[in-house]
């Protein structure tokens, strides 16, 4: 079952993992151009305006027997892997890459280490990067093998597409670039970019 498509609501799905009677989906294209969060200032995937959206107006888009299959759960949100630290890292009297705390969601984006597990197994290149070095070099992206099936379309194009991990700072955000490749220190989160919803579901 994983790796086929499923459809829910009006749009396609794909099978990342199965666990039990659970499914982990994902839509296959990109569903709209969307800004993780309206204000430029710092912020967390707890408290960004996208997950509120995607917990609301976008779940109760799909009919009552859908949303009935659709799974909470609880999401952890750590912090930037690609910083090379467990705790956070204070820059210029900004705190950087912060995840936030644990969230109870029904609707989500994935999360950088899940695109790196299910998106050709890139999770060992997320390791020993180091903030002080991998900054300096100016080597601030996953880019390996795994690039063409991390790559969606919106409209038929290729578009980058948003993650719920944090960026470097604050108010960036990671997203996955056109050409599938990941920008790991992340952009502005009141850019509209491509979101692509995650869920659980019963099957």
């Amino acid at each position: 079952m994983i790796g086929q498509s499923i459809k829910l609501g009006k749009y396609d799905w794909r099978v990342l993992d199965v666990q039990g009677e659970n499914a982990l989906v994902i839509t296959e294209d990109i569903i709209e151009l969307r800004k993780y969060h309206n204000c430029e200032a710092p912020i967390t995937w707890a408290d960004c305006d996208l997950r509120a959206y995607l917990n609301g107006e976008f779940l109760e888009a799909f009919e009552p027997c859908e949303r009935s299959k659709i799974i909470s759960v609880t999401n952890e949100n750590p912090n930037n892997p690609w910083l090379g630290v467990d705790d956070a890292v204070w820059f210029y009297g900004e705190i950087l890459g912060v995840g936030g705390r644990d969230t109870e969601d029904s609707i989500f984006l994935l999360g950088i280490n899940e695109v790196c597990k299910y998106f050709g197994e890139s999770a060992d290149n997320l390791l020993y990067r180091g903030w002080q070095e991998h900054w300096v070099e100016g080597e601030h992206w996953l880019d390996d093998e795994n690039n063409g099936k991390r790559m969606a379309k919106y409209n038929n194009q290729y578009c980058g597409w948003w993650l719920r991990s944090p960026g470097s700072r604050g108010n960036n955000a990671i997203y996955v670039i056109e050409n599938g490749v990941i920008y790991v220190i992340g952009n502005d989160i009141d850019l509209a970019r491509g979101v692509r919803p995650a869920l659980w579901l019963r099957v």
